[in-house]
């Protein structure tokens, strides 16, 4: 098969780095350190990683997904996790600058363990591979 280049159009970008955010508590004493993969691809954007086990060091088997756009630099991301008497929604934004990309935001948790959901702020730090 041969390749074909068509004018303006632009193969889809994988960014990959790093997620942190707080501890969550009932569940987690430490803090999330994970790994994060966003694929960029004209003005959507399409991510996923694994969620971790409550000892933040081992994969959970679940993971989160989510969907975004981008517009004039700025980066939005919606997402959502669920597992065993849990489930959450995630919200992230930022601006790419060059080939970094650091993003702000929280996931909103409901669990048996929250009287109310529990706002989790995060942040992200991605660079574009390759």
């Amino acid at each position: 098969m041969f390749g074909l280049l068509i004018p303006g159009v632009v193969a889809a970008e994988t960014w990959r780095g790093k997620i942190q955010c707080d501890a969550l508590p009932g569940f987690t004493s430490k803090r999330l350190y994970g790994d994060f993969v966003m694929t960029l691809d004209g003005a959507r954007l399409s991510y996923s990683r694994p969620v971790l086990n409550p000892d933040a060091t081992s994969a959970s088997g679940i993971a989160e997904f989510g969907a975004g756009t981008l517009a004039d630099g700025e980066v939005r991301l919606q997402g959502r996790a669920s597992g065993t008497g849990y489930s959450y929604t995630a919200s992230y934004g930022g601006r790419i600058e060059g080939d970094r990309l650091r993003l702000g935001g929280e996931q909103l948790w409901h669990a048996r363990q929250f009287a109310q959901p529990y706002h989790r702020a995060c942040g992200i730090e991605l660079q574009r591979a390759g």
